[in-house]
């Protein structure tokens, strides 16, 4: 914010410069309301920098939360794209398989499923003959050594999968196989042929690497480190998990159905999670947004004193135009400009300061993907550019609405 400060500061006694020189072309010369108009920005005691600086720190706060809402909502939304699964089931044993899967093929609600996969959990014991606590002792490679494994199998490779080296295989084949994270290859030191070892409570598991592959994180589904071949697991004490997807409104049909049979089964609803994200994201946005426009409102209050301020130089210039043959009208183009050039200068600024902490924020802090939009800037450059004018207009009323003999009276 200090920051923001300071660099609004100087962009605007450099704006000011900046707009004396342009106030010398031809086009600007040769138009009454913008020669006028800018001109008014730079007369003293215009205050114009401390009312941009003022509205710009709003528009930035307000354009901030915005950008990280929808930034991090639509990184959300990436990872549950429209016909991923958003109920899961786990927890689910081999006496409860054959329920489970009934229901999940007779369920009205469900849109998509897909069949039971098995879990096995076991602990990486060795890598092609190698004891893993005589691996490498990095963080990355004890996370990997540390850590007690979900293996399951599918027959085909899962969805957003893509092989990085070896192949994947046809059917049940004739040894036990398995598929290995890109992760998880890199940090063990995995290749494809290496055998892997993992200790189960039934016993070892013993399968060779059959592939190495690099899996969307952000897809739901089998993503598990280590992926076996159809039949490597049988014989193991295993248990499901499931994932469906659910027409809108039928999760919680779905949940009651499956408690009321199986109340050990575990129904997660994500579209419930989701929501609940989006109303705690909405009020916080609107907590900030509620703050954030005490800024914008404090550099409207800038502005009227600025116009209060400058009363008597206005009233002056305002009684030299009428006499000249200057028309209410006229009067009202040249204020615009100068309301309207303030609103837009810091609504752009604002904006860009916005895009600048929120990319910052969404990248570097919460290591998520950033999306700008250039729409929303453009209206809330439009929006603080209408809110400045009406709140120079109002204050300028005054002004504009005497005759110029009464002008001049006051004046003297």
């Amino acid at each position: 914010m200090i920051a923001g400060i300071c660099i609004l500061g100087v962009i605007g006694v450099m704006l000011l410069r900046v707009l004396r020189r342009i106030s010398n072309f031809a086009a600007i010369r040769h138009s009454r309301s913008l020669r006028h108009g800018i001109g008014n920005l730079y007369r003293p005691g215009a205050h114009s920098v401390a009312i941009l600086t003022s509205l710009a720190i709003g528009v930035m706060f307000v354009m901030s939360v915005y950008f990280i809402q929808h930034s991090l909502l639509d990184e959300i939304r990436i990872a549950a794209p429209p016909d991923s699964p958003n109920v899961f089931l786990i927890n689910i044993t081999e006496r409860e398989k054959e329920g489970v899967s009934k229901i999940l093929e007779t369920d009205p609600s469900i849109d998509r499923g897909q069949p039971l996969s098995p879990a096995v959990s076991a602990t990486l014991a060795s890598v092609d003959g190698t004891p893993v606590d005589q691996l490498s002792q990095g963080v990355a490679t004890r996370r990997f050594t540390n850590t007690v494994f979900v293996l399951t199998w599918s027959q085909d490779i899962p969805e957003a999968t893509t092989i990085l080296e070896g192949k994947w295989w046809e059917g049940k084949p004739a040894e036990p196989l398995v598929s290995v994270n890109e992760a998880a290859a890199e940090n063990l030191g995995i290749h494809v042929g290496a055998v892997l070892v993992w200790n189960a409570p039934s016993g070892p598991i013993k399968a060779r690497v059959a592939n190495v592959r690099r899996t969307d994180g952000a897809r739901t589904g089998v993503n598990s480190q280590f992926v076996l071949s159809p039949g490597a697991l049988d014989g193991f004490a295993t248990a499901y998990f499931g994932a469906v997807r659910v027409k809108t409104g039928g999760a919680g049909a779905l949940q009651k159905r499956v408690f009321e049979s199986y109340p050990t089964v575990t129904v997660v609803n994500a579209s419930d999670i989701l929501d609940i994200v989006q109303g705690v994201m909405d009020k916080t946005s609107q907590a900030i947004s509620f703050v954030a426009g005490f800024a914008i409102a404090g550099g409207l209050i800038v502005l009227a004193s600025s116009v209060a301020g400058t009363r008597s130089r206005r009233m002056r210039e305002v009684a030299i135009f009428r006499t000249v043959g200057a028309t209410k009208a006229a009067l009202v183009r040249i204020f615009t400009v100068e309301f309207v050039t303030i609103g837009i200068v810091a609504g752009l600024l604002g904006s860009l300061l916005a895009t600048v902490l929120s990319s910052i924020l969404v990248a570097r802090l919460l290591e998520a993907e950033y999306h700008f939009r250039w729409l929303p800037a453009l209206v809330a450059t439009g929006i603080t550019a209408i809110l400045t004018a009406l709140a120079g207009w109002v204050a300028s009323y005054g002004v504009l609405r005497k005759k110029p003999l009464e002008i001049l009276r006051e004046v003297e």
